[in-house]
């Protein structure tokens, strides 16, 4: 009888597990992608550029899945500096994205940093595929849903919580092409947080506008 694979990392839920497997990605390989570029981050100093933390906390997993996953078949591509990394069959692509408290918990999360209007195109783009509206897709000229990986970076709890989740409703602030995803649809991946605890082994671990926003522990 074949054994069954040993993980050394906590597992996501068996469903998230499955619909991970459909779309050809590994849970181990999201956590430890947003488990890095914390630690890279968490390095940052006071005579770092003020957003270089933030900045590396978003671009680092895109860096490492593009590195991991390029052998598979996935690509990185970057449409209207949109970052993203591009399943083989071009059925969907993924990106990431500074998430609210609620991310990776069983509340509805948010992005927590403005988002420019390609990310409102790809939500309407989602929302047609979904059948949600009647609004065509403007996302270039696919029909690819357009996931976001959430991390959020809880000081107090001392852990990183994150999710992959496909993004449905975008809310642009007034007069202003910006604004926040609100909401996600069900199910979302919530995936098992990341622990920052003293003891813990770190190791195993959009558009680019220059204005990320995310807390730094100074250890």
């Amino acid at each position: 009888m074949a054994s069954r694979p040993q993980h050394s990392q906590p597992q996501p839920e068996p469903e998230v597990a499955a619909k991970l497997r459909e779309m050809g990605l590994v849970s181990d390989d999201l956590r430890d992608a947003v488990k890095d570029a914390n630690a890279e981050a968490l390095e940052c100093t006071a005579n770092d550029v003020g957003n270089r933390a933030g900045y590396v906390r978003w671009s680092s997993p895109m860096r490492r899945l593009g590195d991991q996953y390029a052998p598979k078949g996935f690509k990185r591509e970057r449409p209207n500096n949109f970052e993203l990394l591009v399943s083989p069959d071009r059925a969907f692509g993924l990106t990431t994205a500074p998430g609210d408290h609620n991310t990776g918990t069983e509340k509805m999360p948010s992005t927590r940093i403005d988002r420019g209007p390609i990310t409102g195109q790809a939500v309407i783009g989602n929302r047609h595929q979904l059948r949600l509206d009647t609004m065509s897709a403007e996302f270039g000229e696919t029909t690819m849903q357009i996931w976001l990986l959430l991390a959020y970076y809880d000081e107090a709890a001392e852990e990183v919580r994150l999710e992959l989740s496909l993004p449905v409703e975008f809310f642009c602030k007034p007069n202003s092409k910006r604004g926040v995803v609100t909401a996600f649809e069900s199910p979302r991946l919530i995936l098992p947080s990341i622990s920052l605890a003293p003891g813990a082994n770190i190791d195993d671990e959009e558009e680019d506008d220059g204005q990320i926003d995310v807390p730094v522990a100074r250890r």
